[in-house]
């Protein structure tokens, strides 16, 4: 689950998100397995499934 967490700022304050890369590949993946986002509780939650590019997406094979 391959996951890099950025910082941003939106009026003075700091927001974390999640930016999924490609389980194969390590590109930024846009195609989600297995993933409940409003059930994440922490960023290790395996909620955050798996991800892929289009490439390597599974339902695209």
């Amino acid at each position: 689950m391959p996951v890099q967490w950025h910082q941003i700022r939106s009026y003075g304050q700091a927001h974390e998100i999640p930016v999924f890369l490609c389980e194969v590949c390590g590109q930024p993946a846009n195609f989600g397995h297995g993933v409940h986002l409003k059930a994440i509780k922490s960023k290790t939650d395996p909620k955050l499934g798996q991800w892929y590019c289009r490439t390597h997406n599974p339902d695209q094979q």
